[in-house]
């Protein structure tokens, strides 16, 4: 899978047909299974648009408009996090599911004959079809040209970037089984409404022994979360943002890394953050690199094909020692200290928090996905699958590192100042060096 951004995809050339499904009914609340805390969040702070994750891939097979709707209508029914809505009852939040069934319409939409602006123009049409509260929150539909590409694309309260493999890999399947007139070779998945109402069973325990290293990470940071170690100067809500995309490593580069790290007790994201820490520091910053991970929350084999927002945070304090081995050994223990920390509600922590949170604008951090690990990988070179997310303002540095067949890459976000376009790309170059050289 190619990780990439609105203003980078590779978009291709035709007209872009959109299906609108229409439910049937007005669908009913859930009351056990309220919108979680990303939910939340994402829904409270989101911009007016650009808080979306996309997926763009090769259809497979001949094209038949209304076998791909079916498919389509298949991919809801399978999934209910796709059928809800995020909304408030006054200043009570609460979860919409809408049941099965669905008339459909279709519009189409031209696309520009140059690539700039048929990428601003699928983002703008995107932009005005994904919005967590309404229904739906999702642009379903396909690029008819040369060739046809299918387009998913669904705010980010309804998925991750796990979730889009997983739609890659169920539309296709589902497509294909149409057309074959067979039953999908599809697992089954639990819902994620369900996990939802897990998660809201969560209890929270004010004495736990983990508590303090939230509060003393929050109170390093002035009663919020890290900044950029680099950056002197945070830009604001209204700064733009620059995307990089690299090519790190090759397969066999990224298994001689990996290893490296197996012979050191590590894994690869300690390994990720072992370069990045030691690149900061080689560019005058502190002998600390504080940042935060994401982390799955899909912990039980009931969530392994779930499609919805399953990620939480945790933060890592990564101290530079005076050999690689005791930095990459250091990261490992923050790792896993991370996913520890990850586990505790995070609404609660925030809540418990004396002096009162304050954070604003992008959180700093270092994310890892190994695609290899997706039922499905194996279709996205073959389907040409590109993951593509948002152009939005920036305030702060974030970097994806992704792993497939054909080894690392990286996507990194940062501002669009000054600055940031003369530090983030030199702190970059020293991070994918020293990965370089433990091949």
């Amino acid at each position: 899978m190619l990780l990439t951004s609105a203003e980078l995809a590779d978009v291709p050339e035709g007209v872009l047909l959109q299906w609108i499904p229409a439910p049937s009914s007005e669908g009913i609340i859930v009351p056990e299974a309220p919108p979680t805390f990303n939910q939340l969040n994402h829904t409270g702070t989101a911009r007016e648009h650009g808080g979306w994750l996309c997926v763009l891939f090769d259809l497979p097979g001949a094209f038949d408009e209304m076998t791909l709707r079916d498919a389509y209508t298949s991919l809801l029914q399978r999934h209910d996090g796709l059928r809800s809505t995020v909304g408030f009852s006054g200043i009570s939040p609460q979860t919409r599911c809408h049941q099965g069934e669905f008339s459909w319409r279709r519009e189409n939409h031209t696309l520009p004959g140059d690539l700039a602006d048929r990428r601003h123009a699928l983002a703008r049409i995107i932009d005005e079809t994904t919005t967590a509260r309404r229904f739906p929150a999702y642009l379903l539909g396909a690029i008819v040209g040369e060739r046809v590409t299918v387009v998913v694309a669904c705010d980010h309260a309804h998925v991750d970037a796990v979730s889009m493999a997983l739609i890659v890999r169920d539309l296709a399947e589902l497509y294909a089984a149409r057309q074959s007139r067979r039953a999908a070779d599809l697992p089954n998945t639990a819902g994620f409404l369900t996990y939802a109402a897990g998660a809201a069973k969560d209890t929270f325990d004010p004495s736990d022994p983990r508590l303090p290293q939230w509060h003393a990470f929050f109170d390093r940071h002035d009663r919020g979360l890290p900044r950029f170690a680099l950056l002197t100067n945070p830009s604001d809500n209204t700064s733009d943002s620059t995307v990089e995309l690299r090519q790190v490593l090759t397969a066999a580069q990224t298994q001689a890394v990996a290893q490296h790290a197996r012979n050191h007790g590590a894994g690869m994201l300690a390994t990720l953050l072992c370069a990045s820490a030691e690149a900061a520091v080689a560019m005058g910053g502190p002998d600390t690199f504080e940042t935060l991970v994401p982390v799955t929350t899909r912990t039980e084999p009931r969530w392994r094909d779930t499609i919805g927002w399953m990620v939480t945070n945790g933060p890592v304090a990564i101290e530079v020692g005076a050999t690689t081995a005791q930095t990459l050994t250091a990261a490992q223990r923050q790792v896993e200290t991370a996913i520890e920390l990850g586990r505790m509600p995070l609404a609660d922590v925030i809540g418990s928090y004396a002096p009162g949170f304050s954070a604003t604008g992008d959180v700093t951090m270092v994310s890892y996905l190994d695609y290899r690990r997706i039922d499905g990988h194996h279709l996205h070179d073959q389907l040409r699958a590109q993951q593509l997310s948002a152009s939005s303002p920036a305030t702060d540095v974030q970097t994806w590192w992704v792993r497939n067949e054909d080894g690392l890459a990286l996507r990194c976000r940062f501002p669009g100042t000054h600055e940031a376009a003369s530090v983030v790309p030199q702190w970059l170059d020293h991070t994918c060096e020293r990965l370089a050289q433990w091949c």
